[in-house]
């Protein structure tokens, strides 16, 4: 009877301390993981730079939380856009990545009324100035005139192949 109870402790104590070894644990620092490319890209693997958020977890980095430099799409797509003097040109319909998830560019929606008519202008991200307003809100503006994107040309989307 002794020897299954000591046996049994042993055992019990090695699943423990197994279990203890494999928990995942964040990373201290900024951390460089190693990512695969998919395969119309280079096969070279890719590595990016994690914050010290980040968890990583096999090939995928979770992020458990925003930092407060970051943005949400969410913040940006619908935002007022406004001009030199201060009126509404139109409003961020979309946004435009590159190959590397970064923005690229912002789609304002200018003219029309209740989005009939309307026009899709896009614009370069840096073009865009952020700022907050009296309430702490975004505030989303360029240096153009309602006029001048209402005669820019439509932004044009790519055709899928």
């Amino acid at each position: 009877m002794k020897k299954m109870v000591l046996v049994g402790t042993i055992l019990a104590s090695s699943v423990v301390s197994l279990a203890y070894a494999q928990t995942a644990t964040p990373p201290a620092a900024t951390t460089t993981v190693p990512m695969t490319q998919p395969a119309d890209d280079s096969t070279a693997p890719k590595s990016t730079t994690v914050t010290s958020t980040a968890v990583v977890q096999g090939t995928v980095v979770m992020i458990p939380r925003q930092d407060a430099a970051q943005s949400l799409s969410s913040t940006l797509i619908g935002a007022n856009v406004y001009g030199l003097t201060n009126e509404k040109v139109g409003d961020v319909n979309d946004l435009i990545l590159g190959s590397d998830g970064a923005i690229v560019g912002i789609v304002v929606g200018v003219g029309g009324f209740l989005g009939m008519d309307e026009k899709n202008v896009a614009v370069t991200y840096a073009s865009i100035i952020q700022t907050k307003d009296s309430k702490g809100a975004r505030h989303l503006s360029l240096h153009v005139t309602k006029e001048a994107l209402k005669a820019a040309t439509a932004f044009e989307v790519a055709k899928k192949s």
